[in-house]
Protein backbone atom coordinates (compact mmCIF):
# COMPACT_ATOMS: atom_id res chain seq x y z
CA UNK A 1 0.00 0.00 0.00
CA UNK A 2 1.29 3.31 -1.16
CA UNK A 3 1.81 6.38 1.77
CA UNK A 4 -0.42 9.44 0.68
CA UNK A 5 1.13 12.56 1.29
CA UNK A 6 -0.49 15.22 4.18
CA UNK A 7 -2.91 17.00 3.10
CA UNK A 8 -1.79 20.61 3.02
CA UNK A 9 -4.44 23.02 4.90
CA UNK A 10 -5.92 25.92 2.91
CA UNK A 11 -2.94 28.76 1.84
CA UNK A 12 -2.13 31.45 3.78
CA UNK A 13 -3.00 34.68 1.93
CA UNK A 14 -0.62 36.51 3.01
CA UNK A 15 2.12 34.00 2.05
CA UNK A 16 3.52 33.92 -1.44
CA UNK A 17 2.10 30.62 -3.00
CA UNK A 18 4.37 27.54 -3.29
CA UNK A 19 7.23 29.45 -0.71
CA UNK A 20 8.56 27.89 1.68
CA UNK A 21 10.66 30.79 3.11
CA UNK A 22 8.80 32.86 5.72
CA UNK A 23 7.41 36.23 5.40
CA UNK A 24 9.59 39.11 4.81
CA UNK A 25 8.93 41.68 7.18
CA UNK A 26 6.82 45.48 6.05
CA UNK A 27 8.98 48.86 5.34
CA UNK A 28 9.58 49.71 9.17
CA UNK A 29 9.14 52.76 10.48
CA UNK A 30 11.02 55.74 10.00
CA UNK A 31 13.45 56.44 12.82
CA UNK A 32 13.29 58.20 15.98
CA UNK A 33 14.62 61.43 16.26
CA UNK A 34 12.75 63.15 13.25
CA UNK A 35 10.74 66.26 14.08
CA UNK A 36 6.96 65.30 14.37
CA UNK A 37 3.86 67.55 14.56
CA UNK A 38 1.47 65.35 13.53
CA UNK A 39 0.30 63.81 10.16
CA UNK A 40 2.66 64.79 7.34
CA UNK A 41 1.27 67.02 5.38
CA UNK A 42 0.86 66.76 1.13
CA UNK A 43 4.13 67.78 -0.72
CA UNK A 44 4.38 71.17 -2.54
CA UNK A 45 3.12 71.32 -5.87
CA UNK A 46 5.51 71.03 -8.55
CA UNK A 47 7.18 67.91 -6.32
CA UNK A 48 6.82 64.04 -6.53
CA UNK A 49 5.99 62.09 -3.76
CA UNK A 50 7.89 60.01 -1.78
CA UNK A 51 5.77 56.43 -3.60
CA UNK A 52 6.73 58.03 -6.79
CA UNK A 53 10.60 58.08 -6.98
CA UNK A 54 10.65 62.07 -5.57
CA UNK A 55 12.97 63.29 -3.13
CA UNK A 56 10.65 64.85 0.07
CA UNK A 57 11.14 67.82 0.88
CA UNK A 58 12.15 69.20 4.29
CA UNK A 59 9.47 71.26 6.52
CA UNK A 60 9.81 74.79 6.76
CA UNK A 61 12.06 76.10 9.45
CA UNK A 62 10.22 77.90 12.08
CA UNK A 63 10.76 80.24 14.68
CA UNK A 64 13.67 80.64 15.94
CA UNK A 65 14.47 80.13 19.69
CA UNK A 66 12.97 82.25 22.47
CA UNK A 67 15.89 84.68 24.09
CA UNK A 68 16.84 84.16 27.36
CA UNK A 69 13.44 86.26 29.12
CA UNK A 70 11.24 84.41 26.59
CA UNK A 71 10.71 87.15 24.49
CA UNK A 72 9.66 86.07 20.64
CA UNK A 73 12.38 86.73 18.26
CA UNK A 74 11.92 89.20 15.05
CA UNK A 75 9.78 86.93 13.30
CA UNK A 76 6.75 87.75 15.70
CA UNK A 77 6.17 91.55 14.32
CA UNK A 78 8.78 93.56 15.37
CA UNK A 79 12.16 94.36 16.46
CA UNK A 80 13.48 93.17 19.89
CA UNK A 81 12.71 95.60 23.01
CA UNK A 82 16.38 98.19 23.43
CA UNK A 83 18.55 97.08 25.73
CA UNK A 84 18.60 99.01 28.77
CA UNK A 85 15.04 99.52 29.11
CA UNK A 86 13.31 97.99 31.93
CA UNK A 87 9.61 97.83 33.79
CA UNK A 88 11.28 99.54 36.60
CA UNK A 89 11.64 98.17 40.00
CA UNK A 90 7.77 97.78 40.81
CA UNK A 91 6.74 95.98 37.98
CA UNK A 92 5.40 98.84 35.63
CA UNK A 93 4.93 98.83 32.22
CA UNK A 94 7.94 101.24 30.30
CA UNK A 95 7.16 104.12 28.70
CA UNK A 96 6.50 102.83 24.76
CA UNK A 97 9.79 102.78 22.84
CA UNK A 98 11.99 103.17 26.06
CA UNK A 99 11.34 105.04 29.74
CA UNK A 100 10.81 108.05 29.81
CA UNK A 101 13.60 110.17 30.06
CA UNK A 102 13.74 112.68 33.01
CA UNK A 103 15.20 116.13 33.03
CA UNK A 104 14.11 119.35 35.11
CA UNK A 105 13.53 121.03 32.15
CA UNK A 106 11.09 118.50 30.75
CA UNK A 107 9.56 118.19 34.22
CA UNK A 108 9.04 122.06 34.12
CA UNK A 109 7.48 122.07 30.97
CA UNK A 110 5.21 119.13 31.58
CA UNK A 111 4.22 120.94 34.80
CA UNK A 112 3.43 124.10 32.94
CA UNK A 113 1.27 122.58 29.90
CA UNK A 114 -0.47 120.69 31.98
CA UNK A 115 -1.73 123.32 34.90
CA UNK A 116 -2.60 125.46 31.63
CA UNK A 117 -4.23 122.46 29.82
CA UNK A 118 -6.40 122.54 33.25
CA UNK A 119 -6.56 125.44 34.99
CA UNK A 120 -10.08 124.94 36.71
CA UNK A 121 -8.28 122.14 38.84
CA UNK A 122 -5.24 123.37 39.33
CA UNK A 123 -5.08 127.31 39.46
CA UNK A 124 -8.98 127.63 40.62
CA UNK A 125 -7.70 124.56 43.08
CA UNK A 126 -4.69 126.29 44.36
CA UNK A 127 -6.95 129.68 45.61
CA UNK A 128 -8.91 127.46 47.56
CA UNK A 129 -6.17 125.63 48.92
CA UNK A 130 -5.15 129.20 49.97
CA UNK A 131 -8.60 129.69 51.48
CA UNK A 132 -8.17 126.59 53.38
CA UNK A 133 -4.93 127.45 54.72
CA UNK A 134 -5.93 131.23 55.69
CA UNK A 135 -8.93 129.39 57.57
CA UNK A 136 -6.75 126.99 59.31
CA UNK A 137 -4.53 129.56 60.48
CA UNK A 138 -7.66 131.46 62.14
CA UNK A 139 -8.52 128.45 63.86
CA UNK A 140 -5.33 127.92 65.43
CA UNK A 141 -3.05 131.18 65.32
CA UNK A 142 -0.44 129.16 67.51
CA UNK A 143 0.12 126.90 64.28
CA UNK A 144 1.83 127.82 61.18
CA UNK A 145 1.41 126.13 57.95
CA UNK A 146 4.10 127.11 55.64
CA UNK A 147 4.32 125.44 51.96
CA UNK A 148 8.17 123.17 51.75
CA UNK A 149 8.71 124.14 47.91
CA UNK A 150 11.29 120.76 48.53
CA UNK A 151 8.51 118.72 49.35
CA UNK A 152 6.05 119.77 47.59
CA UNK A 153 3.79 119.93 50.90
CA UNK A 154 2.89 121.53 53.94
CA UNK A 155 5.45 121.67 56.97
CA UNK A 156 3.16 122.22 60.41
CA UNK A 157 5.40 124.38 62.75
CA UNK A 158 3.95 124.63 66.20
CA UNK A 159 4.62 126.98 68.67
CA UNK A 160 6.53 125.79 71.68
CA UNK A 161 2.83 126.51 74.52
CA UNK A 162 1.85 123.15 74.07
CA UNK A 163 -1.80 123.03 75.42
CA UNK A 164 -4.58 120.50 75.37
CA UNK A 165 -6.39 122.44 73.05
CA UNK A 166 -3.63 123.16 71.21
CA UNK A 167 -2.21 120.03 70.50
CA UNK A 168 -5.81 119.08 69.01
CA UNK A 169 -5.89 122.50 66.81
CA UNK A 170 -2.35 121.57 65.64
CA UNK A 171 -3.19 117.57 64.71
CA UNK A 172 -6.35 119.05 63.25
CA UNK A 173 -4.07 121.43 61.26
CA UNK A 174 -1.75 118.23 59.87
CA UNK A 175 -5.28 116.08 59.11
CA UNK A 176 -6.30 118.93 56.91
CA UNK A 177 -2.95 120.04 55.47
CA UNK A 178 -2.47 115.99 54.41
CA UNK A 179 -6.10 116.04 53.09
CA UNK A 180 -5.23 118.33 50.78
CA UNK A 181 -1.61 117.16 50.13
CA UNK A 182 -3.42 113.63 49.42
CA UNK A 183 -6.05 115.52 46.77
CA UNK A 184 -3.51 117.38 44.80
CA UNK A 185 -1.22 114.63 44.31
CA UNK A 186 -3.88 112.07 43.18
CA UNK A 187 -4.58 114.78 40.38
CA UNK A 188 -1.06 114.86 39.39
CA UNK A 189 -0.99 111.50 39.28
CA UNK A 190 -3.73 111.11 37.21
CA UNK A 191 -3.01 113.62 35.10
CA UNK A 192 0.33 112.03 33.99
CA UNK A 193 -1.06 108.69 33.74
CA UNK A 194 -3.29 110.40 30.74
CA UNK A 195 -6.93 111.05 32.75
CA UNK A 196 -7.61 114.53 32.83
CA UNK A 197 -9.25 114.58 36.34
CA UNK A 198 -11.96 116.46 37.50
CA UNK A 199 -13.40 118.27 40.65
CA UNK A 200 -14.90 115.65 41.34
CA UNK A 201 -11.85 112.62 40.33
CA UNK A 202 -9.35 114.67 42.26
CA UNK A 203 -11.41 113.88 45.63
CA UNK A 204 -11.07 110.07 45.25
CA UNK A 205 -8.00 109.35 46.71
CA UNK A 206 -7.07 105.73 46.93
CA UNK A 207 -5.42 104.76 50.24
CA UNK A 208 -6.56 108.24 51.97
CA UNK A 209 -6.24 106.34 55.48
CA UNK A 210 -2.55 106.15 54.67
CA UNK A 211 -1.88 109.47 53.47
CA UNK A 212 -3.14 111.14 55.99
CA UNK A 213 -1.18 108.60 58.35
CA UNK A 214 1.99 110.06 56.73
CA UNK A 215 0.74 113.42 57.13
CA UNK A 216 0.46 113.51 60.46
CA UNK A 217 3.50 111.81 60.90
CA UNK A 218 5.81 113.86 59.17
CA UNK A 219 4.12 116.96 60.59
CA UNK A 220 4.98 115.59 64.46
CA UNK A 221 8.07 114.56 63.07
CA UNK A 222 9.72 117.83 61.31
CA UNK A 223 7.97 119.94 64.34
CA UNK A 224 10.47 118.48 66.80
CA UNK A 225 13.32 117.93 64.29
CA UNK A 226 12.46 121.61 63.62
CA UNK A 227 13.11 122.16 67.56
CA UNK A 228 16.95 121.03 67.62
CA UNK A 229 18.78 124.54 67.57
CA UNK A 230 21.05 125.37 65.05
CA UNK A 231 21.17 122.29 62.79
CA UNK A 232 17.12 121.49 62.89
CA UNK A 233 15.96 123.40 60.20
CA UNK A 234 18.52 121.98 58.00
CA UNK A 235 17.55 118.29 59.23
CA UNK A 236 14.15 119.14 58.06
CA UNK A 237 15.28 119.91 54.61
CA UNK A 238 17.48 117.10 54.30
CA UNK A 239 14.06 114.70 55.55
CA UNK A 240 12.25 116.52 53.12
CA UNK A 241 14.05 115.76 50.06
CA UNK A 242 13.81 112.14 51.35
CA UNK A 243 10.91 111.73 51.70
CA UNK A 244 9.36 114.02 48.87
CA UNK A 245 8.13 111.12 46.90
CA UNK A 246 6.33 109.25 49.87
CA UNK A 247 2.82 110.68 49.21
CA UNK A 248 2.71 109.81 45.41
CA UNK A 249 4.03 106.21 46.19
CA UNK A 250 1.27 105.51 48.90
CA UNK A 251 -1.82 106.78 46.51
CA UNK A 252 0.05 104.92 43.54
CA UNK A 253 1.02 101.80 45.08
CA UNK A 254 -1.63 101.70 47.63
CA UNK A 255 1.52 101.09 50.11
CA UNK A 256 1.68 101.62 53.93
CA UNK A 257 3.30 104.84 54.98
CA UNK A 258 6.57 103.26 56.00
CA UNK A 259 6.76 101.42 52.87
CA UNK A 260 5.76 104.66 51.13
CA UNK A 261 8.87 106.15 53.23
CA UNK A 262 11.56 102.98 51.92
CA UNK A 263 10.26 103.58 48.68
CA UNK A 264 10.78 107.30 48.27
CA UNK A 265 14.24 106.87 49.74
CA UNK A 266 15.20 104.39 47.30
CA UNK A 267 14.34 106.39 44.82
CA UNK A 268 16.05 109.33 45.81
CA UNK A 269 18.88 107.46 46.50
CA UNK A 270 18.92 105.74 42.94
CA UNK A 271 18.33 109.69 41.48
CA UNK A 272 20.14 111.92 43.83
CA UNK A 273 21.58 114.03 41.28
CA UNK A 274 18.52 114.46 39.14
CA UNK A 275 16.31 114.99 42.60
CA UNK A 276 18.45 118.00 44.17
CA UNK A 277 18.02 119.91 40.88
CA UNK A 278 14.50 119.26 41.22
CA UNK A 279 14.37 120.35 44.62
CA UNK A 280 16.31 123.44 43.59
CA UNK A 281 14.19 124.66 40.46
CA UNK A 282 11.01 124.12 43.10
CA UNK A 283 12.13 126.54 45.72
CA UNK A 284 13.74 128.89 42.75
CA UNK A 285 9.75 129.21 41.46
CA UNK A 286 8.52 128.91 44.43
CA UNK A 287 10.34 132.72 45.18
CA UNK A 288 9.64 134.00 41.68
CA UNK A 289 5.94 133.12 42.77
CA UNK A 290 6.13 134.93 46.04
CA UNK A 291 7.56 138.33 44.43
CA UNK A 292 4.83 138.32 42.12
CA UNK A 293 2.44 139.83 44.99
CA UNK A 294 1.92 136.17 45.70
CA UNK A 295 -0.37 135.64 42.99
CA UNK A 296 2.14 133.59 40.82
CA UNK A 297 1.66 130.80 43.41
CA UNK A 298 -1.04 130.01 42.27
CA UNK A 299 0.92 128.70 39.38
CA UNK A 300 3.66 127.81 41.07
CA UNK A 301 2.50 125.62 43.97
CA UNK A 302 0.33 123.43 41.22
CA UNK A 303 3.80 122.90 39.03
CA UNK A 304 5.58 122.05 41.97
CA UNK A 305 3.26 119.06 42.69
CA UNK A 306 2.78 118.00 38.43
CA UNK A 307 6.22 118.17 38.49
CA UNK A 308 6.78 116.07 41.56
CA UNK A 309 4.59 113.43 40.18
CA UNK A 310 6.47 113.70 36.69
CA UNK A 311 9.78 112.78 38.56
CA UNK A 312 8.40 109.89 40.60
CA UNK A 313 6.80 108.04 37.40
CA UNK A 314 9.84 109.13 35.47
CA UNK A 315 12.27 107.67 38.47
CA UNK A 316 10.18 104.47 38.68
CA UNK A 317 10.22 103.59 35.11
CA UNK A 318 6.23 104.15 34.89
CA UNK A 319 5.12 105.47 31.16
CA UNK A 320 3.81 108.96 31.41
CA UNK A 321 1.24 110.87 28.87
CA UNK A 322 2.81 112.95 26.62
CA UNK A 323 1.55 116.64 26.66
CA UNK A 324 1.53 118.51 23.21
Amino acid sequence: MSQQPPEQGPQDPAQEPNSGQPQQPGTPPPPPGQPSYGAAAPPPSGYPSPEQGGFQTPPPPGPGPAGQYGAPGPGYGGPPQAPGVNAGQYGQGGYPGGSQPFGVGAALGYAWKTVFGNPVVWIVGALLVAIVYALVSLLNPSTLAAFDAANGSFNVATSQSFTAMGIIASLLTMLVVGFVQAVAQNAALRETAGNKPTFGDIFQVPNMQNALIWAVIWGVGSTIINLIPGIGPLLVLVASVLVIFTMPAIIDRGLPWIEGVKTSVQLVQQNAGSTILLVLAFIGISILGALACLLGLLIALPMIVVATAFAYRSFSGQPIAPRS
